[in-house]
């Protein structure tokens, strides 16, 4: 009898541990990385599962991981001036995109010169633009831009040059002018060849 409860009591233990031994088999196989560095199927799918709102407004970003396009602005302190309509000589430009073009006059005593005028209501302290001639003709004549301002504190018929550009058929010339915070500016093309234009190349304004 004594052999029987000794036996018995071996087998309870032997079982025992056997127990034992599978429960920690069963954690290490539920935790332990495999062999190519990721936890387990049952692991891995349980850490899959993304909180509640991601890619939301407070995911830190748009849904799909896009990048939001950036549209660059322009400075608040510059100022195309094809946007602005002339106060006069609306008959002697035409706007191109973002240039002006000004046909050359007739050279005739009665159209010596086209002029265009711009009343400013913003002060604007500089001018600047690119200058080009296109069109039949001697390609030694040449063509001229000269940039008057009216000041604010003259006479609405006072105009004082403050720049001008000189230029050949395929130069390409450049205005950049002072204006002095002037009330409008004036733009006045005269040509050797009639039968070509003046070309003001993105011209904007400046504070």
């Amino acid at each position: 009898m004594a052999a029987n409860r000794s036996w018995q009591s071996t087998l309870a233990v032997v079982g025992a541990v056997a127990g034992v031994v599978g429960a920690v088999a069963a954690v290490a196989v539920f935790f332990l990385p495999t062999a190519d560095g990721r936890e387990s199927s049952r692991a891995a799918t349980t850490s899959s599962v993304s909180p509640a709102g991601a890619g939301s407004e407070g995911g830190g970003g748009p849904a799909g991981g896009a990048t939001p396009s950036v549209t660059p602005s322009v400075p608040a302190d510059v100022r195309a001036l094809a946007e602005l309509a002339p106060s006069t000589g609306v008959g002697s430009v035409r706007v191109d995109g973002g240039d002006l073009v000004v046909p050359c006059p007739g050279n005739q005593s009665y159209d010596r010169y086209r002029e265009v005028r711009f009343d400013l209501v913003a002060p604007y302290r500089r001018l600047e633009s690119g200058v080009g001639v296109s069109g039949p003709g001697d390609p030694d004549a040449t063509a001229a831009v000269q940039v008057f301002v009216q000041r604010r504190q003259d006479r609405s018929d006072r105009v004082v040059e403050v720049g001008r550009s000189v230029v050949h058929r395929g130069d390409a010339g450049r205005l950049a002018v002072p204006l002095d915070d002037a009330a409008a500016v004036v733009l006045r093309v005269t040509c050797a060849a009639t039968t070509q234009s003046v070309r003001l190349a993105g011209p904007k304004l400046s504070r």
